[in-house]
């Protein structure tokens, strides 16, 4: 079957692409060329999910990543370890906890 490991995804924020500052707050700008542009800098997920042949479910609700992976429930110990900036809790009954 797998083990259900939910991860809560580290929002990397904004910044300008002219100048490579970070914009802490882009409440009211409106992304216009050499006014007030702005670039996502993405999300950090899990390392784990970059290996396609362990992913077998994937899913997301904001923030949240609750990823099925096809690996023995030890590793799964080990990942939780590893990867504790991604605040990881191991699930017992997805449907409880989907987060889709």
């Amino acid at each position: 079957m797998g083990e259900w490991i939910e991860f809560t995804s580290i929002d990397l924020g904004y910044y300008n692409p002219e100048t490579g500052k970070d914009i802490p707050d882009i409440t009211g700008m409106r992304n216009r060329p050499g006014k007030d542009p702005f670039a996502h800098k993405g999300n950090v997920y899990p390392e784990i999910s970059k290996d396609k042949t362990k992913v077998l479910e994937w899913h997301q609700k904001g923030r949240k990543v609750l990823l099925v992976l096809d690996i023995p429930y030890q590793e799964a110990i080990d990942i939780i370890n590893d990867e504790s900036d991604l605040e990881p809790i191991l699930i017992d009954d997805p449907e409880d906890n989907k987060a889709t």
